[in-house]
This record gives structure tokens, sequence and C-alpha cells, in this order.
């Protein structure tokens, strides 16, 4: 029951999307309705700005640490401990909160990895803030990371169980993309719909 609980309640957390809260202090919009229409923090950096993208990308990152800090504290399974950080990340990506629309779960299962592999995440955090500053390209700066973080696990963790986690979460978050790009395709096509028959009756 124990074990339940933490899961459930490391989804809870995921579930908190500060994008939309950030989009809505900062600029009193919903994140959800401009650019790529994602919830998450490159999104935020885009069209909320650089302030409010820094303080999602902190707390979407504490989301996972978090889930795995607490799971740590009161669970020694670790297999209940990586299915925290799983929970986290699907809560990202579908918050019950906010109506199962969030984001793709890149910060917070880079919060799950500082949680688990501190050193080799915060080595690739620093590769990844260098790429960023030097050409801004956060699609190449997201594959860096976890190629970054995989490179320097081997190098440092040589755990079998991080790799097999590394490469279910890197499954999971490709899931998580394949979905939303095809959800937001979905609203798109209906939005276009809408004003088509709203044109249409205004004529």
């Amino acid at each position: 029951m124990r074990d339940f609980l933490l899961i459930v309640f490391s989804y809870l957390v995921g579930s908190i999307s500060f994008a939309y809260i950030a989009s809505r202090i900062f600029k009193n919009i919903d994140i959800r309705t401009v650019g790529d229409r994602n919830a998450g923090v490159a999104n935020v950096f885009r069209h909320i700005g650089i302030t409010a993208g820094i303080f999602t990308a902190v707390a979407d990152i504490g989301k996972g640490t978090i889930a795995i800090f607490t799971a740590q504290l009161f669970c020694a399974n670790n297999i209940t401990v990586l299915l925290c950080g799983i929970a986290s990340i699907l809560g990202h990506a579908w918050p019950i909160f906010f109506g199962f629309k969030g984001g793709r779960g890149v910060a917070t299962t880079t919060g799950v990895f500082l949680a688990l592999m501190p050193l080799p995440t915060f080595l690739s955090l620093m590769v990844v803030t260098l790429i960023i500053l030097k050409t801004g390209n956060m699609t190449f700066a997201v594959t860096a990371l976890f190629v970054s973080i995989l490179t320097f696990a081997a190098l440092i963790e040589k755990s079998l169980m991080f790799f097999l986690y590394f490469l279910l979460l890197g499954f999971l978050l490709k899931v998580i993309d394949v979905v939303i790009d095809k959800n937001l395709s979905v609203g798109e096509l209906e939005e276009s719909n809408h004003l088509r028959i709203h044109r249409h009756q205004k004529v």
C-alpha cells in the first residue's frame, strides 16, 4: 500500500503544470494556446520570457527530483523508486489538475536522472547550457542532454540497471512526444474546421 501511495504521490507532483502557472503569473495567458501549444519549458522561454522559462525549468526538474527523493526516503525497494520517477513524468505529460494537457517531460526526466545520477546529470546540464548559449537550438540541446547523460553515466556509474532505466525513459519520452504531436494535430484540424464553419455561417 505504501509503495502504491508513493507512486500516486509522484504522479500528483508531476501533475503540477508550472508552465501553465508561469504563463498565468507573468503574462496572464494559457501557454497551451500559444506557440506549439505545449505546456513545457521551451514554449515558455519562447513566448513568456527568460525569467518565466528559468522558473519553469527549475520547477519541472524539481518535480522529478522530489518524486525520487521522497520514494527513497520512505521505501527501500529500487523498483518502486524507479516507478515513482516514471509516474512523475506521466503526471507532467498528462496532468490530472490541468485537463491531462501537459508537456513532453524532458525537464522532469532530467530531474529524475539528477536524483538518481547526480554527477553525470550535472555534467550533462553544463554541456547543454553551453550549447544553448552558443546555438540557441533547443531541439539539439535536448538530444545532446540525453547523449551526454548516457555517456557520463556509462563512464561514472557503470550500472546496468540505470542504463536500462535510461533506455526505458527514452522510449517513454518518444511515446509522449508522438502522442502529444498527434493530439496537437487533431486539435489544429478541429480548430481549422471550426473557423471554416464560422466563416461559412457569416457568409
